[in-house]
């Protein structure tokens, strides 16, 4: 997820228990690894190959929006860039992302060099639809299977975001603590 940089990665590498890494991704997985030129300038490339060949890339697409969406429930990191960055995904194709994503234009995301605090009440919200999303990915309802794409199992009452914004935004309270 590109979360450490190159060097981060290579000490986390040899940190980590070779026997651990091998339960997970099978034998000799380690030794790959750690056989990697770090100081390559296409580490990282070679890295995600070998990464990419052992995990499915929608794994990583959802370790990312669920690190996000815990982080909104959570309280960690900017709410505002929180709130951009599940915009940016919703935009690109996780449509089931919408009601979170758009919170930016319906609640005045600020523009450049200027500051916002969510309402309490806004604040609210979104950790119940942050908890909801999270809520159909842990049951496998929804799906992450390649970037930006997924496979959508909800019943149809479930897409609230897809069908019923208007009524998200009118008493969000209501019915999003009445769905989860």
């Amino acid at each position: 997820m590109r979360n450490l940089n190159i060097q981060e990665f290579e000490k986390w590498v040899y940190e980590t228990d070779e026997e651990l890494v091998d339960e997970h991704f099978g034998r000799g997985f380690y030794f790959e690894l750690a056989s990697l030129n770090y100081k390559n300038k296409y580490a990282i490339n070679d890295v995600e190959k070998l990464l990419f060949s052992k995990v499915p890339f929608g794994r990583f697409e959802e370790m990312k929006i669920r690190e996000i969406l815990t982080y909104v429930i959570d309280d960690k990191g900017d709410l505002v860039e929180l709130i951009e960055e599940l915009y940016d995904l919703y935009c690109d194709g996780y449509y089931f992302l919408r009601y979170i994503g758009l919170a930016s234009l319906f609640h005045g995301m600020p523009r450049e060099n200027e500051t916002y605090n969510f309402t309490d009440q806004t604040q609210i919200n979104l950790k119940c639809e942050a908890r909801r999303i999270l809520s159909f990915l842990d049951t496998r309802k929804i799906i992450i299977t390649g970037k930006y794409k997924y496979e959508d199992l909800r019943e149809e009452a479930d897409k609230i975001e897809l069908h019923s914004l208007e009524k998200m935004y009118v008493t969000p309270k209501r019915i999003l603590l009445t769905e989860l």
